[in-house]
């Protein structure tokens, strides 16, 4: 980035939350992470929902055993300014599988998909600043089409 700051990305699956295991009902399977952090962190549910069932999509589209994990480590690693990113695997399988992401290549088209369905919603001021001022604003925060 501009500054010259890495970003040392922690948890990149929630928990085992990003992995695709888990219904949207809210059901936890008793010893998984999920069920022992009950909502930590705290995060949009729907919107991570969302997110797995399109890295879900993605992961069928570009078949060879590429996983939900993969795909999810994949887009936390393709992002500008991340160096790194710190698994927290609880089983050796778990750990093979998500170092298998190194091997994913996620296309411009599917970046983009993840990048929708993952956007936070626009906060003051940068709502403000892309109504009255846009000129102001960095390229990271112009307004998306």
């Amino acid at each position: 980035m501009a500054e010259g700051v890495g970003i040392l990305a922690w948890s990149p699956l929630d928990g085992g939350f990003l992995t695709g295991k888990f219904p949207r009902d809210g059901s936890m399977a008793a010893g998984t992470r999920q069920s022992q952090l009950q909502g930590y962190p705290p995060v949009n549910r729907e919107r991570a929902w969302d997110c797995v069932d399109v890295m879900r999509e993605i992961a069928a589209d570009l078949g060879g055993g590429v996983t939900i994990p993969q795909i999810a480590i994949a887009w936390v690693m393709a992002r500008p300014g991340v160096t790194s990113v710190l698994l927290g695997a609880r089983k050796l399988d778990q750990l093979v599988d998500t170092l298998g992401a190194v091997e994913v290549i996620l296309t411009q088209e599917y970046m983009a998909r993840l990048d929708a369905v993952s956007a936070l919603p626009s906060e003051y001021p940068e709502w403000m600043l892309s109504r009255q001022a846009p000129q102001r604003l960095p390229e990271q925060f112009e307004p998306k089409a």
